[in-house]
């Protein structure tokens, strides 16, 4: 209105009037008339600001054709503190003085009734041009019941119509008690709000039948009321007879026309039904149908008094919901065993509640007795039931402020309650409340002394790791591993199923190797739980490992277990097992047929040096080679054919172990986590030094032989011609074969020349395998070679 007139008294004394000199006041436009014309236009499309009215008027909410008032009902802001509240407004226009005296009755009562179950009142102004009330937000409801919502759900509607109509009847009872009668109770007196609680409003027809001056503004203006909802007194307007009745008797006719509509979901109308037809019972329950039938009783003085419905009918002193509202408006008397266990039953049935209702009349009772101290424990679950209804963006203002306290609470108790429901707001939560306010108190968790929270903190990550910054999540992962070597099994376990489900919010690069060092470390957990776990996360996580990590890392821990004292462990590892095989089976066949020959490292240069092997090193496939293989070969299967009842001989591990110096295991690597080798080494990045080629010893000089003549005995050297252990025949038997004794081992190995004949003295580690002194002959005539 301001910029409108400013712009008015700009453009006027730019343009005078034609005709006039400039600056003549008096012929120019009346600023007064032109701003009181502004003010109606824009009080009139509901935009600018009211005198001594702190609202913004918004524009109009029109409903359906059933919705008969004669209020204008707009959208409205308080300018304080921008709280949405419903606006009423009267517009005064000629021809309508009867209205208008209506209207300024219930203007009237508006400010004066106070009472729960009325429409609550902010402020109300009586303007040139309008009336105006601004009351708390809400919608007919006749609107509500005629849509679809929260509140007409199967589920939900009869519990939100029982305490809609106890609402109702308690506000009436507050009034019949003044002496007043309410004359306009339906359904397009009663207002709906958000929390879905019945309100009366429609105050226009208020009455003291003893003051003479309201008695005749009854009776002046009962022609507007709704011909279906007046009593027979009334529609006969049978006044002698309404003044000797009590206060509720035209209000108990009312609200039995209501529930009639309510159950049976038919409104009636302007026109009234016959007193029988109203007590068809149709849909209405069992329970209330009885007290409903009093309300309908055709004598005004014999007509039940609504507020005994209160506590005589059934259908609302057995209500679960009704009961429930009025041990949350009685909490704060009540001791802490009694509060305990309301807050007990409140979780098991605050599902059926409306969820409005449970949002916004509920809860912040909820939250009110926790800051108080009224709560407690038991007091967050019903919380957290209601705040898992939410949009993140109320559960962010009305709850997450409760949680970030209680996260800081010292009660185990709290805390315990708090991670049993983390499920159910861990997703609602912010992510930045819940990274910056949240997880430096829940992380505590993981060191509490208390076991069940250890446990139950190491569940929640679940829930919470996900909703966790790059860092955070990182932090996460060191505190799983760190839980993995916690005294408790169980939390071992539960700490190696939860590496495993929240394994899709480690980081790509990092992912295999955490969850190989997770799980193979596991795998040889003294808990046979612990162990079984490590074998199902290998299986639940396989997609995260390549075929080449599998066939390196993952199943060389993995195949130990399949001999594990533990039947679970063996099966879960087998499985384990297969589903890698057919892994690497699969990657395998993607890889080309044939590498490229390698050469070790000392040929390699030899060749680029134009070089050839040392000419003393003889190949396996050197010409010597394959006369001392065959020779071998010979003489075992001799051996064989002259030793009954042996198995066939097999390289033995002990004299191989003879044969080579022993070896020093090497010192644990510098990053050993204790857990001894579990392959991670697969996954370091760094090259490995390159091998050492073996040093061969430097090769023997042969002894030159010279044979013997024809005519000379046959001289054999002290080791039979061979060199080093001597070999050859027995000295009894000459060329025999040779018999060995029931002591001789069925593996044969050793020193030097092993193979070509029994050795002549027993070996440690063989078996005691004995011969006798040899001849002194050649080896059966054969020349000897060198």
């Amino acid at each position: 209105t301001v910029s409108v007139l400013n712009w008015c008294r700009h453009t006027v004394k730019a343009c005078p009037v034609p005709g006039r000199a400039a600056g003549n006041t008096a012929h120019t436009m009346n600023f007064g008339t032109l701003g009181k014309w502004v003010s109606q236009q824009a009080s009139a499309l509901g935009v600018g600001g009211i005198k001594d009215f702190p609202y913004e008027v918004g524009e109009v909410q029109t409903w359906g054709s059933g919705v008969s008032t004669h209020w204008v009902q707009r959208k409205g802001k308080r300018r304080a503190d921008g709280l949405d509240v419903t606006i009423f407004e009267f517009p005064k226009k000629e021809g309508q003085q009867d209205h208008l005296e209506l209207a300024q009755n219930g203007w009237k009562k508006t400010k004066t009734l106070i009472l729960p179950g009325f429409l609550k009142c902010y402020d109300a102004v009586d303007a040139p041009q309008a009336l105006y009330i601004a009351a708390e937000e809400c919608t007919p409801l006749k609107e509500v019941l005629e849509n679809t919502g929260d509140f007409t759900q199967p589920e939900t509607r009869a519990e939100f119509v029982a305490f809609g109509l106890y609402s109702v009847i308690k506000a009436l009872a507050l009034l019949h008690e003044r002496n007043l009668f309410h004359g306009n109770c339906n359904l397009n007196g009663i207002y709906c709000t958000k929390a879905g609680d019945w309100k009366l409003w429609g105050v226009d027809w208020v009455t003291n039948l003893n003051d003479p001056d309201s008695s005749s503004h009854f009776k002046a203006f009962s022609g507007y009321l709704q011909g279906g909802y007046k009593s027979p007194e009334l529609a006969k307007e049978n006044w002698q007879m309404i003044e000797k009745s009590p206060p509720h008797a035209v209000d108990a006719w009312s609200l039995a026309v209501l529930m009639y509509e309510v159950f049976n979901e038919q409104v009636v109308g302007d026109e009234p039904l016959a007193p029988q037809d109203l007590k068809q019972r149709g849909s209405i329950p069992s329970a209330l149908y009885q007290s409903y039938v009093g309300l309908l009783t055709t004598a005004p003085k014999a007509r039940t008094n609504p507020a005994k419905l209160l506590t005589q009918c059934d259908y609302f002193s057995e209500n679960a919901f009704i009961a429930t509202q009025q041990e949350i408006d009685e909490l704060q008397l009540k001791d802490q065993v009694d509060r305990d266990k309301f807050f007990r039953r409140l979780a098991e049935s605050i599902d059926a509640f409306p969820v409005a209702n449970c949002k916004y009349t509920i809860l912040p009772k909820l939250t009110t007795a926790l800051s108080f101290g009224a709560g407690g424990a038991a007091a967050l679950e019903p919380i957290l039931k209601i705040g898992s209804k939410m949009s993140e963006d109320d559960f962010a203002i009305l709850v997450v402020p409760g949680v970030t306290q209680l996260f800081n609470s010292p009660e185990p108790l709290v805390r315990i309650k708090l991670l049993q429901n983390v499920n159910s707001y861990a997703s609602l939560i912010p992510q930045p409340v819940l990274c910056e306010q949240i997880w430096p108190a829940l992380s505590q968790g993981f060191a509490h002394k208390v076991p069940e929270i250890r446990e139950l903190t190491i569940r929640s990550m679940v829930a919470v790791v996900p909703r966790l910054s790059a860092a955070l999540v990182e932090e996460a992962q060191n505190y799983l591993l760190k839980m993995q070597q916690d005294a408790a099994g169980v939390i071992r376990t539960n700490a190696t199923i939860c590496i495993g489900m929240v394994a899709g919010s480690i980081p790509e690069g990092e992912r295999a190797q955490m969850l190989h060092k997770a799980f193979s470390r596991m795998l040889r957990d003294k808990f046979n739980l612990s162990r079984a776990a490590a074998a199902s996360g290998y299986v639940s996580t396989i997609d995260h490992f390549d075929f080449t990590i599998a066939a390196q890392a993952v199943l060389p821990v993995l195949c130990p277990a399949l001999v594990d004292p533990d039947l679970d462990v063996r099966t879960k590892a087998g499985q384990a097992v297969r589903l890698f095989l057919e892994k690497v089976e699969k990657g395998a066949k993607d890889m080309p047929a044939a590498a490229a020959p390698q050469q070790s490292p000392s040929n390699a240069g030899q060749a680029q040096a134009g070089q050839t092997p040392n000419a003393g090193e003889k190949s396996e496939s050197s010409p010597m080679g394959g006369m001392m293989s065959s020779w071998a070969s010979n003489a075992l299967g001799a051996l064989q054919k002259q030793t009954p009842g042996k198995p066939t001989p097999s390289a033995s591990p002990v004299a191989a172990s003879a044969a080579q110096p022993p070896r020093v295991a090497p010192a644990p690597p510098a990053d050993d986590d204790g857990w001894g080798s579990d392959g991670d080494d697969v996954f370091d990045t760094a090259p490995a030094a390159p091998a050492q080629p073996a040093r061969r010893p430097p090769p023997k000089v042969a002894k030159k032989f010279t044979p013997p003549s024809s005519n000379s005995p046959d001289p054999v050297p002290a080791d039979g011609g061979w060199g080093g252990d001597s070999f050859g025949s027995d000295p009894d038997v000459g060329s025999k074969p040779v018999h060995a004794t029931p002591s001789m081992n069925s593996s044969l190995g050793g020193s030097e020349g092993a193979g070509a004949a029994p050795v002549r003295k027993t070996l440690g580690g063989i078996g005691g395998l004995k011969m006798a002194k040899p001849k002194k002959k050649g080896l059966g005539g054969a020349k000897k070679m060198d």
